[in-house]
């Protein structure tokens, strides 16, 4: 279905397995003015229609919000005022929960009792990382904070994989993506990825079966709740030419000289990206081809696969190559996938495509 000229989406949400709700922006109104509105999308009527949503007032960036499992606080923190602060959802009152300049990313437990969060150090790491941080958790009926004796360093964000049990936390800075398992249970920590080849690494979450995925270089590798790996596959070849593998490729080697595919070779980046599961917890997808867009690519776009969760009978689900980001989306049913793409032959022009699975 085409969108109307010089527009993109810049959100799409699945309400069903017909219809959408989308953020559109009209890339030639003046900037001065609501340049992006909601509209909803009939897939089988074919219709766009402008809603009255009014757009979410936006966030100051310095400022975060996270309301707990039960509605009744919300945690609120930001870099001009310190510490972690909570708001009653019954009044509006505020209470300050943690006092360190640079506490943030709170994890609330799942009966709301508390939360798991960065607490800083105060000690500045310098090169722009900020402050070092520590994971320690909030008693909310005590008003308590107590300090866990993980590593001190740099800590970039928390992630939930096991809800009370587990954590993703970040710790990668600059050009480097890192990783780590937190096990809430056993008191461990266990560093799962850290590397520089930023173009090639994708990570999910896959809350339905309480793993975390990480697609490297080549692999696919699956991970436990205590960060140990349960499987682990090459990316897929053969599904059609543009998936041939190099045959000078080496696990060892740099996937700039001697990258997995075969396509990849003296050309620009070729590779699995934007990892997604289905709502129901039975598929995979991602998308296969070109990473990003270069002078250099010999893929014209991407295509889209669909596996079965543990990525096996992977399944390529396009007829045809496109040009499109990372921000596609599942129905509710898991029976349909819908894509915003645009094609070579029509790069100014926007399309928003469904791709059924059986």
């Amino acid at each position: 279905m085409e969108l109307p000229a010089n527009h993109f989406v810049e959100v799409i949400e699945a309400l069903s397995d017909s219809e959408l709700r989308v953020k559109l922006t009209d890339v030639q109104t003046d900037i001065e003015t609501n340049r992006s509105y909601w509209a909803l999308i009939d897939m089988n009527m074919k219709t766009i229609t402008k809603t009255n949503d009014a757009a979410a007032e936006e966030m100051p960036t310095e400022y975060w919000e996270a309301e707990s499992p039960t509605g009744k606080w919300t945690a609120a923190w930001g870099t001009n005022t310190p510490g972690i602060w909570g708001i009653s959802t019954d009044t509006g009152d505020k209470t300050q929960w943690t006092d360190s300049d640079g506490d943030r990313n709170p994890l609330w437990l799942s009966d709301g009792s508390g939360f798991y969060y960065l607490h800083s150090t105060g000690v500045n790491l310098g090169d722009g990382a900020g402050f070092e941080a520590t994971l320690a958790h909030y008693d909310l009926a005590a008003r308590k904070s107590t300090i866990l004796t993980y590593e001190k360093g740099f800590w970039g964000g928390l992630n939930w994989l096991i809800p009370d049990v587990s954590i993703v936390a970040s710790n990668g800075f600059d050009d480097v993506i890192g990783l780590k398992m937190i096990n809430l249970l056993d008191g461990t920590e266990k560093q799962i990825i850290e590397t520089s080849h930023l173009d090639y690494v994708d990570d999910l979450i896959d809350e339905k079966t309480g793993r975390l995925l990480i697609s490297d270089h080549g692999k696919f590798t699956w991970y436990d709740g205590k960060g140990d790996i349960v499987n682990q596959m090459d990316w897929p070849v053969d599904l059609d030419e543009f998936t041939r593998k190099n045959p000078n490729y080496s696990e060892d080697g740099n996937p700039y000289e001697h990258p997995f595919y075969e396509k990849g070779v003296k050309g620009g980046r070729v590779g699995p990206h934007g990892l997604k599961s289905s709502p129901d917890g039975n598929y995979l997808s991602y998308l296969l081809g070109a990473i990003g867009e270069s002078i250099d690519d010999k893929v014209p776009g991407v295509k889209m696969v669909v596996s079965k969760i543990d990525g096996t009978d992977p399944a390529l689900v396009l007829d045809d190559y496109v040009r499109m980001d990372r921000d596609y989306v599942w129905s509710p049913s898991s029976k349909r996938i819908f894509i915003v793409f645009s094609t070579d032959a029509a790069r100014e022009r926007a399309y928003v495509g469904e791709i059924p699975i059986e």
